[in-house]
């Protein structure tokens, strides 16, 4: 049944029994009451009317039906007269409902009274109807194990303990306020005393407040007392009940005193932050297999009704992680012994087609293997128990868990083995991935921060670089990436990765030299050759340069020097100056050049004369430095140059130091 948020106030507002039998059929669930107005009684009296009984004798009724269903019973009056003799009345009438209920048929324990006098008003008391309606008696439905009102002062729900969080095929549930059987849905609140019931081929999830979990299994019958600690002592312990079947409990609570009892027929299970498997055989026997924490487990006597069993006097016996028991009734736990070690999947791996060949190394004479689209296996695809080592089964496209355990020869099952694996339409070629690199860049070395990289790869095959997934080739299996570059050496790994996860992989290396646009520079040159008479000469230059890009550059530059063994006239002092223009290429062991320049000199204050030169070298770069060498041919235009040099053109070879 579907339980409401919240409900309006239930008033019965009668003059005679006819009247209160057509207008109510009472509903004591969760955010609903009975409100028994002022009528009922005598005036001033705890009498109860004669034609008030209808209405009891309905709600008589009502408990009769529902053995599980508590109730509590409280009076209230207005706020005229003297507020000790309220009290008291209201707490008589409060009784003289449940003596009423008592002659009936009704266990008084299953009912308790409270008198609250003029404390909770729900009208104007400056009103004779407001305090009408403030004289009444309430019915509210109480936890049968906490003693908690099931509706609050507002009329709202109480929390419940837990909520029904998976569902697959036939579950159904009873609450004790329902009299049959109904269909559970996702998200219904589960609360003390709540039954819940599987079919074949049929399971369910309770998910408690604190995010313990039941995981419920087939044919199985389980009664949710509550995860709270029980504040009433002639109630059971526990607080989950198996009368059939199997569960799996994965509990989280770390503290003692909130640990929580699973009870069978033959045993009391308490368990804290642990997790494991708890079933009935055949036989009616009790099997505990744990698989996380430990467990403290007693046998059980036993009792006319299962309500009334008490645990055995025999000490607790604990079982560690790993391991596991067996419990009959009126007998003490088994000596815990050894799980059976997890069954290992051998096929498929991670992918394949339906219908599908699973294939496992077995570990004990049968296996349980079951298929779930979540790793929390609240629903199954598939499940079997098996003899064999194998078997085949269609499945859709899509992803699965698989999970194998093993199960020994008194019923212990080991802990899971648990894979993921992909089921598509077709396999993936056996041929390599292709995988193709190229740059916009001439080479490996670039002066640009934002590099780059065109990949030719498969079709919609995903990109990493260095690990990172970047963007996903197109429909012709093209992509490209932007790469931002670090100073100097740059190294990335490049994955291209299909659909069915084979992958193809290079390494590409890249130089970044940011591009530095103005240079000082300083050099040293010598001429070893004047054509025809071949004097000798060494010069000194200083200047600058800007770099227009990292192909051209333009530079300007003032020098001086000395011509020894010059004929007419030896040892002679030139200087000058010269602009010109570079032109680069860029290699991993340098940066070769050709260059056109125009240079003005004068000897000996004789006159200036032109010196135009074409020339070659390469640079290579350090940490801070540049070193550049060159070599210049010079042609000498000037007669008086010619006339003291005696020479026509010049070789001039040298090198700088640029920073």
């Amino acid at each position: 049944m579907r339980l409401l948020s919240a409900t309006s106030l239930l008033f019965l507002l009668f003059s005679s029994a006819s009247a209160q039998d057509s207008m109510q059929s009472i509903d004591l669930s969760p955010g609903k009451k009975l409100v028994l107005k002022d009528v009922t009684f005598a005036g001033g009296s705890s009498s109860i009317q004669p034609a008030s009984y209808v209405i009891l004798e309905k709600l008589a009724a009502y408990l009769a039906a529902r053995p599980d269903m508590d109730i509590e019973i409280s009076g209230h009056a207005d706020n005229r007269g003297n507020a000790k003799r309220n009290l008291a009345l209201s707490s008589a009438r409060a009784n003289a409902v449940k003596q009423f209920l008592v002659q009936r048929g009704i266990a008084p324990a299953r009912i308790f009274t409270r008198g609250y006098g003029d404390t909770y008003p729900i009208a104007d008391n400056t009103t004779e109807e407001g305090r009408s309606q403030n004289r009444r008696v309430e019915v509210v439905g109480i936890s049968p194990r906490t003693t908690r009102t099931l509706t609050m002062p507002d009329n709202s729900p109480i929390l419940p303990d837990g909520k029904i969080t998976a569902i697959q095929r036939d579950v159904r549930e009873r609450a004790p306020w329902n009299l049959d059987w109904r269909p559970a849905f996702l998200q219904q609140p589960v609360y003390e005393h709540h039954k819940i019931n599987t079919g074949a081929n049929s399971r369910s999830t309770v998910t408690f407040n604190d995010q313990s979990q039941l995981q419920i299994g087939e044919n199985a019958l389980v009664v949710i007392y509550g995860s709270a600690p029980t504040e009433k002592t002639d109630r059971p312990a526990q607080n989950v009940a198996l009368l059939s079947g199997d569960l799996y409990a994965k509990l989280t609570s770390a503290r003692l005193q909130n640990r929580l009892s699973i009870r069978t027929r033959a045993a009391d299970i308490a368990m804290g932050n642990s997790a494991g498997k708890i079933g009935i055989d055949s036989r009616g026997r009790s099997l505990v297999s744990v698989h996380r924490g430990e467990a403290k487990v007693r046998g059980m006597r036993s009792a006319p009704t299962f309500e009334e069993a008490q645990p055995l006097a025999s000490p607790v016996v604990d079982v560690p992680d790993d391991f596991g028991t067996r419990i009959a009734e009126n007998t003490p736990p088994e000596a815990p012994r050894p799980l059976p070690p997890a069954p290992k999947l051998l096929a498929p791996t991670s992918l394949t087609k339906s219908p599908v060949q699973f294939q496992w190394q077995r570990t004990t004479e049968q296996t349980r293997f079951d298929i779930s689209h979540t790793d929390t296996f609240d629903s199954l695809v598939f499940t079997t128990v098996s003899n064999a080592e194998s078997v085949t089964t269609s499945l859709a496209v899509g992803t699965y868990f698989v999970r194998l355990t093993a199960i020994d020869s008194i019923g212990l099952e080991s802990k899971p083995f648990v894979r993921s694996l992909s089921v598509v339409e077709r396999l993936p070629r056996q041929l390599p991935l292709s995988l193709r690199l190229r740059t916009l860049e001439s080479g490996t070395l670039t002066s640009r921060e934002d590099f780059i990289l065109l990949i030719t790869t498969e079709p919609r095959a995903t990109i990493f670089v260095n690990g990172d997934s970047l963007t996903r080739a197109d429909e012709s299996g093209a992509a490209k990436v932007m790469l931002k570059l670090r100073d100097r050496y740059n190294s990335f790994e490049v994955v291209a990765r299909d659909e069915f996860n084979y992958s193809a992989r290079q390494v590409f290396s890249v130089e970044y030299l940011p591009m530095k646009r103005w240079y000082g520079f300083f050099g040293l040159s010598v001429s070893p050759i004047f054509s025809s008479q071949y004097p000798r000469g060494i010069g000194f230059r200083a200047g600058a340069e800007y770099h227009i890009d990292k192909h051209f550059s333009l530079h300007a530059e003032a020098q001086a020097g000395r011509l020894f063994g010059a004929i007419p006239q030896p040892d002679l002092s030139w200087y000058g100056g010269a602009a010109g223009a570079q032109a680069f290429i860029h290699l991993d062991w340098g940066s070769p050049f050709l260059e056109a320049r125009l240079g003005v000199a004068t000897i000996e204050n004789t006159g200036f004369t032109f010196l135009p030169s074409f020339g070659a070298g390469v640079r290579f770069k350090a940490e801070i430095l540049e070193f550049v060498l060159f070599g210049r041919y010079q042609f000498i235009t000037g007669d008086s140059f010619q006339e003291r040099t005696g020479a026509r053109n010049a070789l001039d070879i040298g090198v700088n130091l640029a920073f």
